[in-house]
């Protein structure tokens, strides 16, 4: 059982504490004064986000602060997890991934926070966002406070969906869709192509027959004049 509880908070150290599950193993086992064992617990320190790589590969706790570049953590964090090499190897993974998972939504919740403000700010709301993830701000709101903090915020998430950048699927579809226009513009230009030489074919055409007119006309003249003369002739 305890060997149980330990996998199920290695993979959701989130919810599950680590650390209490190791220690109930340890009494499970019957190992003599275990506190002994349990490293104290501190407080995680700031770091650069390859320092946190090693302390979660290294089953060491680390905690995301709200001023850090989240961003450059979570592309680093997301590069670690990802190379096979690394944080993508299956027998680390079976460690790392539920710690790993859990520091970049501490990075990515902080990520929102941020920019939410900033588009609150940009709007003249003043009112800052309550920081849950802090130690400081545990006490829940009032109904009063929470509806207005909800109304600014529904505001400043409409203000950040419209400029979040598009999306895959969107972009492969303004592309087929220019793709189409495109090839509309060629068609209309080849048949505006075909127009023209078809207008310009006739005009040749109507100087062809005017010509094909005239010498019909000279030839009709000729002859006219050439049976008169024998006419004439015959006359005299």
């Amino acid at each position: 059982m305890a060997q149980t509880e330990l996998q199920l908070a290695q993979s959701a150290p989130q919810i599950i504490d680590v650390k209490k599950a190791y220690e109930r193993l340890i009494r499970a086992l019957n190992i003599p004064e275990p506190e002994e064992l349990l490293i104290e617990e501190m407080e995680p320190q700031r770091m650069d986000p390859v320092s946190e790589n090693m302390k979660i590969l290294n089953g060491q706790p680390v905690k995301s602060f709200e001023d850090q570049n989240h961003a450059a953590h979570l592309a680093v964090h997301q590069q670690f997890i990802s190379d096979p090499r690394f944080g993508g190897n299956k027998q680390a993974q079976q460690f790392i991934l539920g710690p790993m998972l859990a520091h970049m939504g501490e990075h990515l919740a902080y990520q929102y926070r941020q920019q939410m403000q900033t588009l609150s700010q940009e709007t003249g709301n003043t009112t800052p966002f309550p920081n849950f993830m802090s130690n400081e701000e545990k006490e829940s709101l009032s109904p009063q406070i929470e509806n207005l903090l909800a109304q600014f915020q529904a505001q400043t998430a409409q203000l950040l969906a419209q400029s979040q950048p598009p999306s895959e699927e969107q972009i492969k579809e303004q592309r087929e869709a220019q793709k189409d226009q495109a090839e509309i513009s060629l068609k209309a230009e080849e048949m505006n192509i075909r127009k023209a030489r078809f207008v310009e074919g006739v005009k040749k055409d109507k100087v062809v027959q005017d010509r094909l007119n005239k010498e019909l006309q000279l030839k009709a003249m000729k002859e006219g004049m050439n049976m008169k003369r024998e006419r004439d002739k015959n006359v005299k």
